[in-house]
C-alpha cells in the first residue's frame, strides 16, 4: 500500500492520536499537566545555535515544524549575562515571521501552504525537539551553507 499526507499509515494514525492526547491530557505516566507538555521549554537551549544559523543563511521566514503550544514564541525577555538583549525570540533571531505547525495541537495543525526550500514563503525549517535528542551538531564549514539536518 502506497502511504501519503491523504492517506497515512496506520501507525501514523496511531501515533498522532497519542500526541493529540497528551497536548490535551498531558504525559500522565510522568505526572507532567497539559499545559507543561510539548510547552517550548528545549528551545532556549538551541536559540543561539539557531541563530547563527539564521545570520549565515540570511533567513528572514521560520516554519517551526513540531511547534508544539508554541509558547517559545510569546514574548519574554532574552538575557545574555544579566542584561535584556531583546524582547522576543523572533526579535534576538532578527526575522520577520514564524510559523508554528504541529499535527497534535489544535491551533497549529493546519498544514502550511507553500513551499518550504527556502525560495518561498519560509527560508529555514526548524524542529528543535529533534535536536534536543540528540548532540548538538558541529558548526558547518566556513562558506558550507547552514543545513538544520546535519
Amino acid at each position: 500500500m502506497s502511504y501519503s499526507r491523504s492517506n497515512p499509515s496506520p501507525r501514523f494514525r496511531e501515533l498522532l492520536d497519542q500526541y493529540r492526547a497528551m497536548h490535551r491530557d498531558g504525559d500522565v505516566r510522568r505526572g507532567t499537566p497539559a499545559e507543561q507538555t510539548f510547552d517550548g521549554k528545549s528551545l532556549p537551549r538551541q536559540a543561539a545555535r539557531i541563530r547563527k544559523l539564521i545570520q549565515r543563511s540570511g533567513a528572514k521566514t521560520l516554519l517551526d515544524y513540531g511547534s508544539g503550544k508554541g509558547s517559545q514564541y510569546l514574548p519574554a525577555k532574552i538575557m545574555d549575562n544579566g542584561v535584556a538583549i531583546a524582547n522576543s525570540i523572533q526579535q534576538y533571531w532578527g526575522v520577520e515571521s514564524i510559523r508554528c505547525y504541529d499535527p497534535g495541537h489544535v491551533p497549529f495543525s493546519a498544514l502550511p501552504e507553500g513551499r518550504f526550500d527556502g525560495r518561498e514563503d519560509f527560508d529555514r525549517l526548524l524542529a528543535t525537539e529533534v535536536w534536543q535528542l540528540r548532540k548538538p551538531p558541529p558548526e558547518p564549514p566556513e562558506g558550507d551553507p547552514p543545513n538544520a539536518a546535519r
